[in-house]
């Protein structure tokens, strides 16, 4: 697991040409558009390539921080790596205790122990409405 300041996100949402970022109450993914791989990836000698899940932490600052994960880092290109070190957070002591982050246990519970029986989120609750919807709505 590495951290990063919450302010490496804004990077993905500035540019929406290049990336998607998809973020819920515990859980998101920022990756390289499919779109710009195809379009740009041709002329490099190295395809970009990111696809990061990650989840959040409570800092005792009272801000939150990304908690990536590690493995999905390793896999980015290089120049997608650089993009967040210069946000990373070194210290553990940065964040409060990981018993009193409900939101942190939730995505270790999914994430990292395989439980997905944790509560979905409210864009994936919205997302399960919506579809619940239609059907009946085409089975009129």
């Amino acid at each position: 697991m590495r951290y990063f300041r919450h302010d490496v996100l804004a990077i993905f949402v500035n540019r929406p040409e290049k990336y998607s970022i998809q973020a819920d109450e515990f859980e998101g993914t920022a990756r390289i558009r499919e779109s710009y791989s195809e379009k740009y990836g041709k002329d490099n000698s190295e395809i970009a390539y990111l696809n990061v899940s990650f989840g959040f932490r409570a800092c005792r600052n009272g801000e939150w921080a990304v908690a990536a994960y590690a493995p999905d880092l390793q896999k980015a290109s290089p120049d997608e790596q650089q993009v967040w070190t210069g946000f990373e957070i070194a210290s553990e002591e940065e964040f409060i205790d990981v018993k009193a982050d409900i939101r942190f246990q939730k995505w270790w519970a999914r994430y990292i122990l395989g439980d997905w029986n944790v509560e979905e989120g409210p864009s994936r609750c919205s997302i399960e409405l919506l579809s619940r919807l239609t059907q009946s709505r085409n089975a009129w």
